[in-house]
């Protein structure tokens, strides 16, 4: 191995710290930059709210006076942010994720929780471990059982699985396996929620059976055999092989489907309340967008505190401070001010191309993707994407985040057709098919093929899938 001293040359794209904090502001919900602004006017004697400023040179620069026409904001402003955002773009289409129930409930394929639950509060009043400690010292009565209940409730992930070894938790408080057993046992079916404390999705389930004193063999049976097929639709498959009928089966499908295969998901803490920062209401003609301007304060800088540091004769270092302080306190005016001009003018696009979305709903929602708004707009696609995601518009709809407005389209008889209005197609028609004889994604196809949109069997396929919609096999009635 050699070492040395080596000397070569690179380019890279260096982001100056008001870039940093452009982009960082553009990326935020309404809701934490308007903490985030509080705290830079707490933190920096600079920054003042707008109307408690007496400097009339930020008149211009202030967001009150702007409407939804005025698009063109600080050029040198947006370039610099924009050339920030270069290496980071990324488009990304909206979706309509909201799935049907058929067959299994969707819970039985929905994802883990990131963010876990335990360690947090449930219900505004005590997290899962909290109530299950408390549930078991009523069932239990020897403090050995206590102790061992106390270790296995240490074990549960945030689905309110066990994720222990039961013998591992034996040999290390020096118990038999058999007691170890018998208290899980009890965590499992005396406990609410039932099937705490399960290993595995079947012992999940048939705790909960236990708990609610359903005997039935065949579901039980069905439930700790053929799991996999019913979730594959094999109802026939699964009827011969435990002796009953498939409609039998089906019956067994819908108590199955009343049981819970995340029993500690329901102590998740409720999702924030999300505020709107724009509007979209009726005008003439047509529709407006308008921003909330009470729900980020207005920020300008404070021309007292400005002149007096620029009169300040003290030492170098305080000097450094005070400018660098000032610096800051007009990044962010800048940066709030972009922002709020960015989402005006990209609601009040969604208001002039969706009218016909406000007017009649899903199925005349246009095609309008991260990119065309972008250059619609005179940002970059990256700029679209970081606001677009976790901003919420008051629409004649509903709330609704500003990313569900943009996805692709697909062609059609007519131009192109958004691709949620086809999704929405595709819904209606599975919605009414004969559930003896559902609809196969080459029927679908044809059917969306008649009614003017044009799309391939692949495509249906997709479509279906992001709607949660199961496949022609799963979705078969037996009577």
């Amino acid at each position: 191995m050699h070492q040395g001293l080596i000397v070569e040359q690179s380019q890279r794209i260096q982001r100056t710290a008001e870039v940093r904090q452009g982009i960082a502001v553009m990326a935020m919900s309404a809701l934490e930059l308007r903490e985030y602004v509080r705290n830079r006017m707490e933190e920096n004697p600079f920054l003042v709210r707008a109307d408690e400023s007496d400097d009339a040179s930020w008149d211009g620069a202030g967001p009150r006076g702007r409407d939804a026409s005025d698009a063109s904001w600080d050029g040198d402003a947006r370039a610099g942010y924009d050339a920030g955002d270069a290496a980071w773009e990324r488009g990304a289409e909206a979706a309509d994720w909201e799935a049907d129930r058929f067959g299994l409930p969707a819970a039985f394929g929905a994802d883990d929780d990131p963010d876990g639950i335990f360690g947090r509060c449930a219900r505004d009043e005590s997290c899962l471990e909290d109530q299950i400690e408390r549930q078991m010292a009523m069932e239990l009565r020897d403090s050995v059982d206590l102790i061992i209940a106390a270790r296995l409730l240490e074990g549960l992930d945030e689905r309110g699985y066990l994720r222990l070894d039961t013998d591992i938790v034996a040999d290390q408080l020096r118990v038999t396996p058999n007691r170890v057993e018998r208290v899980l046992h009890v965590m499992q079916t005396c406990c609410e929620p039932a099937g705490i404390g399960a290993r595995s999705l079947q012992e999940c389930l048939v705790a909960q059976l236990q708990a609610r004193g359903d005997e039935d063999a065949a579901v039980r049976r069905i439930v700790e055999e053929h799991l996999p097929d019913l979730a594959a639709g094999r109802l026939p498959h699964v009827a011969a092989c435990v002796g009953v009928t498939p409609a039998d089966v089906r019956r067994a499908l819908d108590v199955i489907a009343t049981l819970g295969p995340r029993p500690g998901s329901r102590f998740v803490r409720a999702a924030p309340a999300v505020r709107p920062e724009a509007a979209i209401v009726a005008a003439e003609g047509g529709y407006e967008a308008r921003v909330d301007e009470g729900l980020i304060p207005c920020v300008a800088v404070d021309g007292t505190y400005r002149d007096l540091a620029r009169r300040q004769r003290a030492d170098g270092k305080t000097l450094r401070l005070l400018d660098a302080m000032l610096r800051e306190a007009e990044g962010v005016v800048r940066a709030v001010d972009l922002r709020r001009a960015t989402v005006l003018a990209l609601a009040a696009l969604i208001a002039r191309e969706e009218a016909a979305f406000f007017d009649e709903g899903l199925a005349a929602m246009r095609p309008l993707t991260m990119g065309e708004a972008a250059r619609r707009v005179g940002v970059s696609e990256a700029t679209v994407s970081r606001v677009a995601n976790g901003t919420f518009l008051d629409t004649p709809r509903g709330v609704l985040e500003m990313r569900y407005f943009f996805h692709s389209g697909v062609a059609g008889a007519d131009g192109e057709t958004s691709s949620l209005a086809v999704k929405q197609a595709i819904r209606d028609l599975v919605a009414a098919e004969d559930p003896a004889r559902p609809l196969s994604d080459a029927d679908l196809a044809d059917a969306l093929a008649r009614q003017g949109v044009a799309v391939s069997r692949r495509t249906v396929n997709k479509y279906r899938s992001a709607l949660g919609i199961p496949s022609q096999a799963r979705r078969r009635a037996y009577r």
